[in-house]
Order: structure tokens, then sequence, then C-alpha cells
């Protein structure tokens, strides 16, 4: 019994996060190390496992963070709050709590974010189906659905001191302010003085400051709405190994940290790998279809 558990583990390992997902260099060994190891950031908080050839963005100065994608496996609507994901077995593992968005063209693309509040493993279809709180919009299959980050101030296409349906009564010097009754953003010009609106284009996001509360245009309206940006904006580095996670939630275990030291400089099989959204894959310095390289 032993013996076969053995063998499948090391299998495993094999087709998804193994052997086979480096691609075979003059030098066996070629890669490069990090220049010191990080804590990780956004670990997984029940059993998870990071796979070997998982993309991690390495921070010199703070902690890491493990790119974390899932792949669509079933359509959904614009509207939907289920969305269903790959789960083969070397796929990441989704998590309630975790915040999710459809990944664009651009590390920095704003998008609608939902939380994932309940999953669902199916072993037969090798499906996960999650739950969420706010619909992310339209997912074809084959999307892929990276880990989220709330808009802030940073990545708004706007930011705002105060949102509100008619002019604030007092006003410093390059106040700005949102008018959700025209659609407008209004800069103060001068004390307590207000100059002309700008109307917020289709599309574009307003984050206020105040509450940090997001906006976007609905129709011809201003509607309040929940949204963000990739969390990993610029994975840079690989797992070497694969990373077993020991379960912290529900088990008593408190301010576990996680240590890890991802390698760079090295090649992989595209088709092993976790699914790379376009702006992660145009990262890739290599000239051979088909193998990733940074």
């Amino acid at each position: 019994m032993a013996a076969n558990l053995g063998i499948f583990f090391q299998t495993s390992k094999e087709i998804r996060g193994g052997r086979t997902i480096w691609v075979k260099d003059g030098n066996p060994s070629t890669r490069a190390n990090v220049r010191s190891g990080n804590s990780i950031a956004n670990p997984f908080v029940g059993p998870g496992r990071a796979f070997m050839g998982d993309l991690f963005e390495y921070r010199d100065d703070g902690p890491g963070y493990i790119f974390k994608t899932f792949q669509v496996v079933t359509a959904s609507a614009s509207d939907a709050t289920s969305v269903v994901f790959n789960a083969d077995g070397y796929s990441t593992n989704p998590e309630v709590g975790n915040l999710i968005i459809k990944s664009g063209n651009s590390a920095t693309e704003i998008g609608l974010v939902g939380t994932i509040t309940a999953v669902n493993y199916d072993s037969d279809t090798q499906k996960f189906t999650c739950t969420l709180d706010k619909a992310i919009g339209a997912l074809s299959v084959g999307d892929v659905v990276v880990e989220a980050m709330l808009l802030d101030a940073d990545t708004a296409d706007i930011s705002v001191d105060k949102v509100a349906s008619s002019a604030p009564s007092t006003a410093a010097i390059g106040d700005k302010y949102l008018n959700t009754a025209d659609g407008k953003v209004y800069t103060a010009t001068a004390t307590d003085t207000w100059g002309t609106g700008v109307a917020v284009d289709s599309g574009k996001y307003v984050f206020d400051k105040a509450t940090s509360k997001s906006y976007t245009l609905v129709a011809t309206t201003m509607t309040e709405v929940v949204s963000g940006t990739p969390l990993v904006k610029n994975p840079n580095t690989f797992l070497e190994q694969d990373v077993d996670f020991v379960p912290t939630v529900g088990f008593g275990l408190t301010n576990v940290n996680f240590m890890i030291s991802p390698v760079y400089d090295k090649k992989a099989i595209l088709s092993e790998m976790q699914p790379l959204p376009a702006y992660v894959l145009a990262k890739n310095r290599s000239y051979i279809p088909g193998v990733f390289w940074i």
C-alpha cells in the first residue's frame, strides 16, 4: 500500500509541477536564485498546494505573492454568481474568502471583483463550482480568473475626495468630487468654489477616498460597484518545488509563516504550467513556441 502511494505521488508530480515541467537545458541545473527568501503574503488557509512551475511575485523589500490562477471550464453569463473552474488535481484550489477577477490584457486593468463564499468539488467531473457574493462579468471556456485586490486611490482611474448628488458646500483648492446625478467629476478651483465638471468616460472607475467605495457608469447612471485589479501584477519567478500548506483556519493554528525561495532564468513547458493570462504571457522571453522563460 505504501509503495503504491509513493508511486502515485511521484507520478502526480511528474504530470503537474514535476520533472516534466522543465525544458531540458544543456546545463540541467540552469536557474538563478533570488537574493533571499520571501514570506508568503497570500498562503492557502486550508489544505492547498502550490506546484512546481507555478509563478511567484518575488519582492526584495517585503513579502511575496503566489500567483493563483483558475481556468474557466463552463461558460457563465454576466450576472452569474456561480463559476466553474478546472479541478484536475494539478490546478490551484479556490478557497472561501478568495477575491477573484477575470484577467485582462493588462496587469492594471480594472474589473469587477467577487468574493468566493462557497466551493464545491466534484471528483467525477473534476470541477470546482464556486459561489460568489457578486458577479464578475461574463466568462467563456478557457478564460483565466486570477486572485484580485480591491480598487484603491493608486489603482483607480480617478480618485475623488467625496461622492455626492450635489456640490459639497466646502472645498479646498484641488479637492475633487464625483456628482452621481450628472456623472461628472468636479475640481475646486478656489476655496469653496467648484470648477466645470468633466464627464466620466464609460469603462472608467472612480474611487472615493472618504469611503473606499468605487463607482462606474452603468448604462447612464454612476453606480457603486466592487472593483479592483489583479493582486499579482508582476509574477517574476518560478516555484522550483511543490509547496504544501498546513491548514490554519479551523485547526487552531495561528501566525503560521511560510517561507519560499523561488528561482528565475529557467524555462518551463507551457502546457504543463498553470493557466496564464495575456499580461503574463507577454513577459515570455522564449522564442520557442510552447516554452515559457522568465
